[in-house]
């Protein structure tokens, strides 16, 4: 697998800075945060 920068392997796109209040909601985010539980794909 020598050859493949990760870096570059995915997406990288730039997204607005957002802030809340902490504790902050994701459901408040816009894009909503893809935090890999449905989307993850395994490599290796």
């Amino acid at each position: 697998m020598a050859g493949q920068d990760p870096r570059t392997k995915f997406s990288n796109k730039d997204f607005p800075k957002q802030e809340q209040p902490v504790p902050g909601l994701q459901s408040k985010l816009d894009p909503k945060p893809d935090c890999g539980e449905t989307s993850y794909t395994g490599y290796g």
